[in-house]
């Protein structure tokens, strides 16, 4: 089964998962303990939701419903997931799952969906969208599972920090790539574009995510609105997950290839190339433990005998290990745990 670039742009876009909350930095080096890794396969002609610890699949849902899985963060012994699946009558519910355990956030009469999740002094927050009766997506968080609404938006995925009493959404706003602070958009560019992914340092704020310039996605990130460019104008691109570990800025993205798709990250702007330019592999989310750089993503392949094949895996400072092998998927988050 073949795949076009621009379905497959358009379908990392949308999962980016960027939508990870294991942005903590240490100055330390702690040992590693454990490695999760949030996504979604196609089975039996639809999406399931699952999730990957240390390699080992946990199925979220009994698998009779659509179901994916947008955001994965573990506190403690507790493993929380957001994401959504279809009910009876066709429809998205926006929910998270704490250990394997549903918790609908939406009813059943409107699309929604949940794309980020954190976990605050107890206070689980979970950013989303939800379609109002007049087919409009309205940016969503919910505190606990109950729902404020934020704003319009033409977006589909937001990524979600909260700092005190703030909270901090990433995502598409009437104009391009945005995001709101306790419900006031700050317009971060007015082309076409979408902020993919957000933290918080101190009181700076770090957005990342795409827009097009010339008829082409560019990468980009901002700090405190101002932008810089992590790609160039010859190759079509996306930053989707980001994180901040004193003056350093560790962006994941891809980039267009001859292959399709080559994932990478960026340190202060310098891009470092994860796959080679004969794979075609995407990046989801990217988390920073003391001096090792983890990134999540997604290559596709094609066998010899034209069938798919896809390998979820994750980067130790550059070095790949396979997750999973399935048919067709993709990660959205990565979560490494300490001892």
């Amino acid at each position: 089964m073949k795949y076009s670039k621009h379905i497959l742009l358009a379908l990392a876009i949308i999962c980016n998962s960027c939508a990870n909350d294991d942005t903590e930095i240490t100055n330390k080096e702690p040992t590693v303990k454990d490695i999760y890794i949030s996504g979604y396969v196609y089975e039996f002609g639809d999406n399931k939701a699952k999730y990957w610890k240390n390699g080992t699949e946990v199925p979220l849902t009994d698998g009779t419903k659509r179901s994916v899985a947008h955001a994965i963060t573990v506190v403690g012994n507790d493993v929380y997931v957001a994401g959504y699946e279809y009910n009876e009558i066709g429809n998205s519910v926006a929910k998270y799952w704490k250990n394997g355990v549903a918790i609908s956030l939406s009813d059943d009469k409107n699309m929604a969906e949940a794309t980020a999740i954190t976990v605050v002094e107890n206070d689980v927050y979970v950013a989303g969208y939800e379609t109002n009766n007049s087919y409009n997506n309205i940016v969503k968080y919910w505190k606990n599972g109950i729902a404020t609404s934020v704003s319009k938006t033409f977006g589909r995925h937001f990524d979600l920090r909260v700092v005190g009493n703030d909270i901090y959404i990433a995502g598409k706003g009437e104009s391009g790539p945005a995001y709101w602070k306790n419900g006031i958009e700050t317009t971060l560019s007015n082309n076409y574009g979408e902020a993919t992914a957000i933290t918080v340092v101190g009181n700076d704020v770090y957005a990342v995510g795409y827009e097009f310039k010339n008829h082409k996605s560019v990468a980009m990130y901002w700090k405190n609105g101002t932008a810089t460019q992590l790609s160039d104008d010859s190759k079509e691109a996306v930053a989707n997950a980001l994180a901040v570990n004193g003056s350093d800025v560790y962006v994941a993205g891809h980039e267009i290839n001859k292959s399709g798709y080559g994932a990478k990250y960026w340190k202060n702007g310098v891009g470092i190339s994860l796959s080679a330019t004969s794979e075609s592999t995407l990046t989801s989310a990217i988390s920073v433990v003391g001096n090792k750089v983890f990134v999540s993503g997604t290559q596709f392949i094609i066998t010899p005998e034209r069938s798919s094949q896809t390998i979820f895996k994750y980067w130790e400072n550059g070095i790949p290990t396979v997750a999973a092998t399935v048919f067709l998927g993709f990660t959205t988050g990565i979560v490494v745990t300490t001892k």
